[in-house]
């Protein structure tokens, strides 16, 4: 498989059964890393696996709510009993929503960080403590938003929460380095995906983004293949505590 070869190597990826999380696990898959899925749908997770194993992977899906801590800990108690090792994990489980500052309740904003941020903690936690554990260093990979620097009308608790995952695996980056493991940021645009769906079916907000990102398109998961590979492998192995824009353009100005 040449210079990125990732036979053996085993990647975590959470809400790995579409959108960006199913790109980076394509991408993996395709330089032969063992997958495993966590993430809440049973059936959008037997539709992933069977398109990453197409591919020739080895995979395992886990039904599994990150932001519960029995749910995470029993994920990855079963993830070692198949795998043996975790060698990288992919943070990308997230949900989004919408509503006017004002009419926004409590429990919409505090689901998005339990989600987003909490369960982000909860899966670095498990991984990072069995990396520790093993001795051989690793990869951690969190997928935050361009979100985390730039306003997000409607969006506040979305945007809050993709600079809370930011600075937490900026924060675990600067812990874990002297003991091998890296820890980097993707922080995606537009993207085509199911979360985006209702912003790409507005009338003329498609357009508008186009207008804006100097690429002139929205973003697709397939886009993230190649920087999941990269960061996974030991070819990234310098890279740490850093934040990769994968947005077209759109931070350019």
């Amino acid at each position: 498989m040449g210079l990125f070869d990732l036979t053996s190597h085993t990647s975590v990826v959470t809400g790995g059964n579409g959108g960006i999380g199913l790109g980076l696990a394509t991408g993996l898959a395709k330089q032969g890393a063992n997958l495993v899925i966590w993430a809440r749908s049973e059936s959008k997770n037997a539709s992933a696996a069977a398109r990453l194993r197409e591919l020739g992977a080895e995979v395992l899906t886990v039904r599994c709510d990150v932001a519960e801590p029995g749910s995470v800990t029993a994920a990855m108690a079963e993830t070692l009993d198949r795998f043996g090792a975790v060698h990288s994990l992919f943070v990308n489980a997230g949900i989004s929503g919408a509503a006017p500052f004002t009419d926004m309740t409590p429990e919409e904003f505090q689901r998005v960080m339990d989600v987003n941020v909490t369960g982000a903690f909860l899966c670095m936690q498990a991984v990072v403590a069995h990396m520790l554990q093993r001795g051989e260093g690793g990869s951690i990979v969190a997928v935050a938003s361009v979100a985390a620097s730039k306003g997000l009308p409607l969006s506040p608790h979305y945007s809050a929460s993709k600079g809370g995952i930011r600075q937490l695996a900026r924060s675990l980056a600067a812990e874990v380095g002297r003991k091998g493991i890296n820890v980097n940021v993707i922080s995606p645009g537009f993207v085509r995906s199911e979360m985006t769906a209702d912003w790409q079916a507005k009338e003329g907000f498609a357009d508008m983004i186009r207008s804006r990102v100097p690429l002139a398109r929205w973003g697709d998961p397939e886009d993230f293949e190649r920087i999941a590979v990269f960061l996974a492998a030991e070819q990234g192995g310098y890279l740490s505590g850093s934040e990769i824009l994968i947005d077209g353009g759109l931070s350019s100005y």
